[in-house]
């Protein structure tokens, strides 16, 4: 789920303002704001949908608590900052004397996951804006008129991937299958309900973002994978694919000790003369890269050469055949001629 988290609101000392929450019906109609809210708890995330919970009581001091009842399932509660979610399973416990409802809601895609998605086997473009119908984009928004494609990766459109028949639902679809196929992210945009999709090869701008312990961060917690510090990989894929013909080393290897540098394990100078070393090897690839384009290309052209030469052995075979050929009837002549005038 994409926020804008400049949205948000803080008090004088520095702490995010609770949201109001705005309860809605599904067709958009604004019934009310929510009061008497206890517990709120919003988890955003990124490649799934968001979550909030919350507890509200049916009345206080003996007041019955507006808009109680209208909390159903499917209701939407709008936030200014915190984004757009759909009410999912409401409980209510009670106790005779207080009545408590225990409200979870999921960010406003979670209406995608209701949807059934059906794909027959074949090949499919990813997106084409200027001809949408039967591209998989397409097909998803024929299922959800109410949302609409954001951005997309030039790079996505006209990328084309072969399915097997699929059955799913729309949003276990797009988090799960088309990430996998088309190698992008997706992002949903809950105000403007838009579906965007980014190549994750794509270079995005950098944005200047910090984060401390007096703005959103309330605890951070690192932990270090140490067991997947490596210096060298040996990338190879299916039929043998490699990278010799991008690597100027000539091998297929690639190595790494910036860590072991920046941490001290390796004297400065010889890290220098290493950093040195790599500098030279991505400044040489670009011409390393076109020397091998120049090698296969004459490549190319030896082998068009020799099958051409093979052709032409081929003939001259055939023709050296039929020149022994007529040199045996011309010998074969001269002897007949020799015996009659005899």
């Amino acid at each position: 789920m994409y926020l804008d988290y400049s949205k948000i609101e803080f008090d004088q000392y520095g702490r995010p303002e609770t949201p109001d929450l705005l309860l809605k019906t599904k067709s958009g109609r604004a019934i009310g704001i929510l009061s008497n809210v206890t517990d709120l708890e919003i988890n955003v995330k990124f490649s799934e949908p968001s979550e909030m919970t919350f507890d509200i009581a049916a009345y206080t001091d003996g007041v019955p608590t507006p808009y109680y009842e209208d909390i159903t399932g499917y209701k939407i509660i709008w936030t200014k900052a915190y984004g757009v979610y759909l009410v999912m399973n409401p409980e209510v416990s009670g106790d005779g004397i207080e009545e408590v409802k225990s409200v979870k809601a999921y960010s406003i895609e979670k209406e995608l996951d209701t949807k059934k998605f059906i794909l027959e086997e074949g090949t499919y473009n990813f997106w084409n804006p200027t001809t949408p119908d039967d591209t998989i984009i397409g097909r998803i928004l024929e299922l959800v008129p109410a949302w609409s494609a954001g951005y997309v990766s030039p790079t996505l459109i006209g990328k084309y991937r072969t399915f097997d028949q699929i059955d799913d639902y729309i949003l276990q679809f797009i988090y799960n299958t088309l990430p996998e196929q088309f190698r992008c992210v997706f992002v949903f945009d809950p105000y403007l309900k838009t579906i965007s999709a980014y190549d994750v090869d794509e270079e995005r701008p950098t944005l200047p973002i910090y984060l401390d312990f007096d703005n959103l961060v309330e605890q951070l917690d690192v932990s270090e994978k140490t067991d997947e510090l490596v210096t060298a990989m040996f990338p190879q894929g299916a039929d043998s694919l490699n990278i010799l013909s991008v690597n100027p080393t000539g091998t297929n290897w690639i190595y790494d000790l910036s860590y072991f540098i920046s941490n001290g394990d390796i004297p400065a100078d010889l890290g220098q003369k290493w950093e040195s070393w790599q500098h030279s090897v991505q400044t040489q690839r670009p011409h390393f890269i076109g020397l091998k384009g120049l090698e296969a290309s004459a490549d190319a052209q030896i082998l068009s050469l020799r099958s051409k030469l093979e052709e032409q052995n081929h003939e001259l075979e055939g023709l050296t055949a039929q020149q022994s050929s007529y040199i045996q009837i011309i010998a074969d002549e001269v002897t007949d001629e020799g015996k009659e005038s005899t």
